[in-house]
């Protein structure tokens, strides 16, 4: 079983997997579509490449190694650079509209995982469960990916809820 789990109103959360934590992504400010995130030996940030927020650079150790860019149809593109140098594509893709969900797809369009939410009453926010299909990938290149999509799906939520109050986020 895999979750990531909301830690506060942030929007900071853990990512866990049989019970343990693989890493805490934290973002720095209230309202931030900025994140950060000690993954290994690596820092990694996450922050918006120009006012418009719909593209992200991924920052390893202050180096460019990736993005995240989505699109007006609710399509997300996650590209990292390992520590090899080589390029892992997905898809992030958000289905369904009262009952959403997130489904995640590499460069041969096989779907990966499913990511739902299910909401915690007792903490006000939404924690999310992974189901994990035809994973090919390493482990560790597995546990970063999930560090960029719960970043997606996390400030996807953000966005969301702050549309619908009438706020800018």
């Amino acid at each position: 079983m895999m979750w990531f789990k909301s830690i506060n109103s942030r929007g900071d959360f853990i990512f866990e997997k049989q019970g343990l934590k693989i890493f805490e992504l934290k973002f720095p400010k209230w309202y931030s579509h900025r994140a950060v995130v000690i993954f290994g030996k690596s820092n990694i940030e996450i922050k918006p490449k120009s006012i418009w927020k719909s593209e992200y650079i991924i920052l390893k150790n202050n180096q460019k190694k990736g993005s995240i860019i989505s699109n007006w149809k609710g399509e997300v593109s996650i590209q990292f650079f390992d520590e090899l140098n080589h390029k892992h594509n997905f898809q992030l893709i958000s289905k369904g509209f009262l009952k959403q969900r997130f489904e995640i797809y590499n460069d041969k369009m096989s779907l990966l995982s499913i990511i739902t939410p299910t909401v915690n009453w007792k903490k006000i926010s939404s924690d999310y469960e992974l189901e994990s299909k035809a994973n090919s990938l390493k482990e560790k290149h597995f546990n970063e990916l999930m560090i960029y999509t719960g970043f997606y799906v996390i400030l996807n939520k953000k966005n969301t809820a702050s549309s619908i109050s009438g706020g800018a986020v």
